[in-house]
């Protein structure tokens, strides 16, 4: 594997029935695959984005694994989703509102569409005197966007100067309710076109605008994110600034952007990336311009996952192993540790073990440790080795350790870097006979093993012992270093694997909590100041 890679994402607008797609470029003689690449992935494997700069960031794509890697036995990655969102669109059609504005909204709608993807559900609300949810509550894809291409305004339904925005908004938001899906996994959101000037008669447009305003913060109150395209009001001389900026309701939420009201006329208010995100993702977060796309401003959370398993780390420390290769793969562990979510509720329960003659128990499980701490039990590991490779001793530690502290209901794994060349204190040479039984054991009480297999001072190939001891697929749970091709550059990506084999989808652990704990901030009397 080239193991020289820079990897750029980018989005593109829809080509034949693909609505999202994502593009990685390769290139040779770049920056190498590090702990920063891998913890890119692992973050979005485990759905995180929206915990960072989460509108410049498509779904996982991995590119070539290391050696001895079977992905058709693996599995397919799992796909947490790209952004999962209910949107609702309002769309103004009263008489006065130019029809190159229209259109221009139809635009934006249509390249917010392909944007977003199919994770997504829509529906379009159209009004002037009255509201009609024109296109009905669906999952994003090429019906929609061909829908949303036939909108017209029914010159025989247009009442010429009558806008009750108060009615669309109350209808986007009985859609979101009763039509949406979960709200902790499926935040929500409209966008609205306007001219803000809510009027049902010239005689009562204050009362009017107070409805809209009121219907406006009952939707935040919801949790509903709002953004504002501003239509032009060509007929007389009222101003929708004030309605615009009550509507408008950015989402709170870290990695969104707030997008104030843009006006629909001159479209790179939003879309100034309107040829695609190009995003480096290795390229300095504080350089990168301020995000002001509309893709950026929508709310989304991906489906996260849940790390319920126990794991049982265990490392030989043979006189076998180089002293540099031992560092670096205590290196490799720490960093698979430090991007997984340590929780004795409801993600991971670590324990650490070392051996060569003797057996060293550095972490056991329990719930008193904090990843801070199994961290600093990591950097207590000696980086030395001795005599002797005694993997049956290790392992039946390993087994009493997961039958005294293992969580009811957890997956229970273990993970063993190793060279393969088991041999007791007193054995002549290297014996597997007890280390394959004990495994076998093991196997048999519902533990996953995995074989981290190390390259050995003596160049002697460990594939046999690695093979009898692992779970099946082999494909999944044996990684070969010895073989030609694989560094200790790649158990980066092996951590990404890991992290992969380790998530299982869980709605109820969603990190979005969007339901009106992080409903938009809003001052909910203002209407009555109208």
């Amino acid at each position: 594997m080239d193991t020289n890679i820079l990897l750029k994402w980018f989005i593109i607008l829809r080509t034949g029935s693909h609505i999202f797609a994502v593009d990685i470029e390769t290139l040779n003689n770049s920056i190498p695959i590090d702990e920063e690449y891998a913890q890119i992935l692992m973050m979005l494997l485990r759905g995180d984005e929206v915990r960072t700069d989460r509108g410049r960031l498509p779904p996982p794509e991995i590119p070539s694994l290391p050696v001895g890697f079977n992905i058709p036995k693996c599995g397919a990655l799992r796909d947490p989703g790209a952004i999962n969102l209910d949107l609702c669109f309002i769309i103004q059609l009263s008489c006065h509102i130019s029809l190159t504005e229209i259109e221009q909204a139809k635009s934006i709608m249509y390249q917010t569409a392909e944007r977003l993807g199919s994770f997504v559900s829509i529906a379009v609300v159209a009004y002037s005197d009255d509201a009609e949810e024109i296109i009905e509550f669906q999952e994003n894809g090429g019906d929609f966007l061909d829908a949303v291409e036939k909108i017209k305004r029914k010159p025989d339904n247009c009442r010429h100067c009558n806008a009750n925005t108060d009615i669309a908004l109350n209808l986007c938001g009985d859609i979101l309710r009763n039509k949406g899906r979960p709200d902790n996994i499926y935040p929500n959101a409209i966008m609205i076109f306007t001219d803000g000037v809510t009027m049902k008669s010239k005689f009562t447009m204050d009362r009017d605008r107070r409805r809209t305003i009121k219907a406006a913060d009952m939707n935040a109150l919801d949790g509903a994110t709002t953004i504002v395209g501003m239509f032009n009001n060509t007929d007389g001389h009222f101003t929708g600034e004030k309605e615009w900026n009550a509507i408008n309701s950015p989402s709170t939420r870290d990695g969104v952007a707030k997008l104030m009201p843009f006006p629909v006329s001159d479209t790179s208010g939003a879309f100034q990336l309107d040829d695609g995100l190009y995003i480096d993702v290795f390229a300095d977060h504080a350089a990168r311009p301020a995000p002001s796309d509309l893709y950026m401003a929508l709310p989304g959370c991906a489906k996260p996952c849940i790390q319920f398993s126990d794991v049982v780390i265990i490392i030989d420390r043979s006189l076998s192993i180089p002293v540099n290769d031992l560092a670096l793969v205590i290196k490799f562990f720490k960093s698979f540790i430090e991007n997984s979510d340590i929780n004795y509720e409801s993600g991971l329960q670590v324990a650490v073990i070392s051996y060569n003659s003797k057996v060293m128990i550095h972490a056991d499980f329990g719930k008193n440790f904090s990843k801070a701490e199994l961290l600093q039990k990591m950097d207590d590991i000696p980086v030395r080795t001795a005599k002797y490779t005694d993997t049956a001793s290790a392992f039946i530690y390993a087994r009493h350790i997961i039958k005294r502290g293992a969580r009811e209901g957890s997956r229970r794994n273990i993970i063993l870097a190793t060279d393969g060349r088991s041999r007791g204190p007193g054995d002549s040479g290297p014996d597997s006979t007890l280390t394959i039984k004990l495994a076998n054991i093991i196997k048999a009480d519902n533990t996953t093993i995995y074989a981290l297999g190390l390259p050995n001072k003596n160049l002697i190939d460990g594939l046999e012992e690695w093979n009898s001891i692992a779970s099946e697929p082999l494909g999944c749970t044996v990684i070969n270093m010895q073989q030609e091709g694989f560094g200790f550059k790649d158990l980066f990506l092996v951590g990404v694997m890991l992290t992969n084999e380790l998530c299982k989808d869980d709605i109820s652990q969603s990190p979005c909590g969007f339901n009106a704990t992080e409903a938009p901030q809003r001052n909910f009397t203002h209407w009555l100041d109208y």
